[in-house]
């Protein structure tokens, strides 16, 4: 998948089967920790609601929660060995730059999409509803640019 950044940088991900069941195990694992507040019984239910301070507090400690873990981090560096950045692969050095640091989100952002998004594509996935909520909005600002 190829993806321009609003940068202009160019991002080419390739995904293996091992290296995003790996990532899915951990996000799934890290999430587990993270109590649901506002009354939801289930995530489904927290991404339905108006985001008022306790859905908003949250969904604040999930994003905490993946951007902070070393399990989401170990295997998102996994995923990292097959992509790109302006035709460079991503290494540790690759973020190294001042100015390019501000990709670095986004860059955590598109590769967590390519990875995760296809465990949840069946409607009859077992977290289908939850990938739903969390996937739409990522998928949408994630689509592939027309460059091969």
């Amino acid at each position: 998948m190829k993806k321009s950044l609003e940068s202009g940088a160019l991002l080419d991900i390739t995904t293996t089967f091992a290296d995003s069941h790996r990532l899915f195990k951990a996000v799934m694992k890290e999430f587990e920790n993270v109590k649901l507040e506002a009354g939801a019984q289930s995530l489904k239910e927290l991404f339905a609601m108006d985001l008022g301070e306790e859905a908003l507090n949250t969904l604040k400690n999930l994003i905490c929660r993946i951007v902070s873990s070393e399990i989401i981090d170990e295997a998102m560096w996994q995923c990292f060995t097959r992509v790109t950045y302006n035709g460079t692969k991503v290494t540790k050095d690759t973020f190294e730059a001042e100015n390019v640091r501000g990709d670095y989100l986004l860059v955590v952002k598109e590769v967590m999409v390519a990875n995760l998004a296809p465990f949840f594509a069946s409607r009859d996935s077992l977290l289908s509803g939850l990938a739903g909520k969390i996937f739409a909005g990522l998928k949408q600002s994630s689509k592939p640019t027309s460059q091969s």
